[in-house]
């Protein structure tokens, strides 16, 4: 609903509709309290009463819209969040219905969630209300109010670690946030967001300073950690004077705040590398664009087509802006908590490096909304093909290397890299290795094993967890192939073969096909048998793992990469039975960030296709 007519300027004491109101939204919405407040007294107030239908109408409807959604694991998580963290969401005067989205979604539960007013505001005193002093409600933009607001949560609650300024039509994943800051030190003067330096056209107008390289975009969250917010208090006063001297036009919050905190020596981490190109993606946020143009828009034409365009790359997010209707917010909560738990009680290893910061940051967080347990999650870091000191007895197999030798279905390699192709592989082999020997050291009774580039997306559509997955499973099996690379023609044999069977959770890869033809070693299951078995192929002593010459195959051909070497039966030493399977339709895919090629984007369309008819989409 609009702003309420009834300002305190105007009428010192309320009508009954405007008090209900109060109780209605401002408690129901905003602080989720049972306490009453004082009556209020009678005066003519002529709009009070059709603003209080609109604003019933408005509660009927965000409850309605999120109704549906379950909440179960998202309160869960909610009732986990470490109170490190505290969300300080900036409320406007108009968006009583954004509150209300944000308490019945994503806010659930959470006892760290401040809302920041104006003076003005006719709310009443609650713990979870942060009223700015001498700050209207209604000004645009609200530089003052996150500024100075800022400064006020912070005298009130001085001992968290983290402050995610949000606005109130952002959807925030509070345990992906949690994932993400995690891999930083909050004693750190540190200041976290969507990378951006502005429109190129009006940078000179916003007074950015010179040196300072970009600011977190506002909306989606600007994380300040708590030593920051100490060292930016003193500037605020000043910042804020500063800012009533630039045109209104190019006077933005979130920019005087970056530009605040560089005046005390805090600048923005950018966790992606020197340029923004892909900071959306390294800080998984999800952001609305117009087909046409590219430009941020908040999803009023067709939102509905938008957001399911969209479905995986807001899954694979931690936060989602702008989200300006609350049938949006419940939308999104509906398929977030879908999500959630997906991977609960198993044991997750998952391959990467740590200098790849957009893969990094990505997976760590998308790893960690899937689970219930982060002690069950293990990073492994990858091995680098400049570095194999901790792999044994390659040498003979590099000097013996020959690409002409080399099965052209396993590894499309240039007749000139004939090391570098040897050395990736076989790095890429032993990080998966070194995952499968911390799993059985771990006694684990089995473990999902994934390399960074996945999409955990398609898990919002599986009937059950993967834990329930697991246990439906006909037993005997030792890998079990959740993602898989393939050709028309093999997808259809599998298909066919899948309805033959009636249609099995998984099915065994025959013998004749069990080298590159369901190729991927991007997401699998592996046993414990399946780990003692290829531990015993490749042993690790003192920390180094011994390759032998357990990828040559009986031709003397090299299958070096991780799909043909360690999950191919073919390549194990003789009498060693590796029972095989994949799973149909396999569960997962590769990330569309990495779908390059026309043979791996025809594999996901076909892929996607018998996926989403067993698996229905949100």
């Amino acid at each position: 609903p609009p702003p309420h007519p009834c300002t305190p300027s105007l009428h010192p004491t309320m009508s009954t509709a405007a008090c209900l109101v109060k109780q209605l939204l401002l408690l129901q919405v905003l602080v989720r309290s049972s306490s009453s407040t004082s009556a209020c007294e009678m005066d003519s107030c002529r709009d009070g009463a059709s603003y209080l239908l609109q604003a019933e109408r408005s509660v009927r409807r965000v409850k309605k819209s999120v109704a549906a959604a379950p909440s179960g694991d998202v309160d869960a998580q909610a009732s986990k969040i470490s109170p490190k963290l505290r969300f300080i969401i900036t409320a406007g005067a108009a968006s009583f219905a954004n509150g209300l989205a944000i308490n019945e979604t994503w806010g659930k539960g959470l006892h760290n969630l401040v809302y920041v007013v104006g003076e003005d505001a006719l709310i009443p005193p609650h713990p979870h209300v942060v009223r700015v002093p001498d700050v209207t409600d209604v000004h645009y933009p609200p530089t003052e109010k996150n500024l100075l607001g800022l400064r006020e949560v912070f005298s009130r609650f001085h001992d968290d670690d983290w402050y995610l300024r949000c606005d109130d039509d952002a959807y925030v994943d509070v345990r992906g946030m949690t994932a993400f800051l995690q891999s930083f030190d909050y004693r750190n003067p540190t200041y976290l967001g969507r990378y951006i330096k502005g429109r190129f056209w009006e940078q000179d107008l916003m007074g950015i300073p010179d040196g300072m390289d970009g600011y977190a975009e506002g909306g989606f969250c600007e994380i300040v950690s708590n030593s920051a917010v100490r060292a930016v208090l003193p500037f605020l006063d000043g910042c804020v004077a500063d800012s009533y001297k630039l045109p209104l036009a190019n006077r933005h919050s979130d920019t005087e705040l970056g530009k605040c905190l560089f005046r005390a020596g805090v600048r923005l981490t950018k966790v992606q590398g020197q340029d923004s190109t892909d900071m959306d993606y390294s800080l998984p946020i999800y952001v609305p664009t117009a087909p046409d143009s590219g430009r941020t828009v908040p999803m009023k034409d067709d939102p509905d087509t938008m957001l399911r365009s969209k479905q995986g790359r807001i899954l694979a997010s931690i936060a989602a802006h702008p989200l300006k209707q609350a049938s949006h917010m419940a939308l999104v909560h509906e398929w977030k908590s879908k999500l959630a738990g997906k991977l609960s009680r198993v044991p997750v290893y998952w391959i990467g490096q740590s200098a790849s910061a957009s893969k990094f940051y990505h997976m760590s967080t998308n790893v960690a909304m899937l689970t219930d347990a982060t002690s069950l999650v293990t990073h492994i870091e990858a091995v680098g093909a400049a570095d194999l000191s901790g792999v044994a007895n390659f040498t003979p197999l590099e000097a013996a290397y020959d690409v002409e030798a080399m099965d052209s279905s396993v590894w499309q390699v240039d007749r000139d890299c004939k090391t570098d192709c040897f050395r990736e592989m076989l790095a890429q082999a032993m990080s998966h290795m070194k995952a499968i020997h911390a799993a059985l050291a771990a006694n684990q009774p089995y473990a999902l094993v994934l390399e960074d580039n996945v999409d955990l997306g398609p898990a919002a559509s599986w009937k059950v967890q993967l834990a329930e997955y697991v246990e439906q499973m006909s037993a005997g099996w030792d890998v079990t192939q959740l993602l898989v690379r393939a050709d028309s023609e093999v997808w259809q044999l599998l298909s066919k073969s899948w309805q033959a069977r009636n249609r099995p959770l998984a099915m065994p890869v025959d013998a004749e096909s069990a080298g590159a033809v369901y190729s991927s070693s991007g997401a699998y299951l592996i046993s414990r048998s399946g780990m003692r078995k290829l531990c015993d192929a490749f042993p690790m002593r003192d920390g180094v793992i011994h390759v032998g010459r357990a990828c040559v195959s009986s031709s003397g051909r090299l299958h070096l990469a991780a799909d043909s070497c360690l999950l191919s039966a073919q390549l194990l030493p003789p009498g060693v039975d590796f029972a095989r399977q994949v799973a149909t339709p396999p569960l997962l895919a590769d990330s569309s960030d990495v779908v390059e090629s026309s043979f791996q984007q025809e594999s996901r369309q076909l892929w996607k296709k018998w996926f989403d008819a067993v698996y229905p989409p949100l």
